[in-house]
């Protein structure tokens, strides 16, 4: 079960595509957080709905060939916490939601880049 993507068939003239992700509401924050990638390269496009794109181009015809993923930031904070910053709940849940968000990319496999943890597993069963 995938968390943070959706994988779609292209058919060489459909350019709308749905989408959800695990997670509340819509499953994302921003627009900015979604990545499209059709055929191993970034494609353009817009939201029609909170949970409905549409591709410039149309993918061409091939099985999961389009790859629709929450790709949340990983070096800034949802929220600040300092003194006198009006927050409500919304702020607070969200933040937690952010590193719930990121677990997920991490369990689907989308590490960032320069992400070392596999070659450190390799070296602790090495030492054992």
């Amino acid at each position: 079960m995938a968390f943070s993507y959706v994988k779609r068939s292209g058919n060489g003239t459909q350019k709308a595509f749905t989408f959800s992700f695990t997670g509340q509401d819509e499953g994302y924050f921003r627009d900015e957080d979604l990545v499209v990638v059709v055929d191993g390269a970034l494609a353009s496009f817009s939201l029609t709905s909170s949970n409905t794109l549409e591709l410039s181009v149309a993918p061409p015809a091939g099985e999961d060939n389009v790859l629709i993923r929450r790709v949340m930031p990983k070096d800034v904070p949802y929220a600040d916490f300092k003194r006198g910053n009006n927050f409500g709940q919304e702020v607070l849940n969200n933040s937690f939601l952010q590193l719930l968000y990121i677990v997920h990319e991490s369990l689907d496999g989308f590490f960032p880049e320069g992400y070392t943890i596999q070659s450190a597993i390799r070296f602790m069963r090495m030492l054992q």
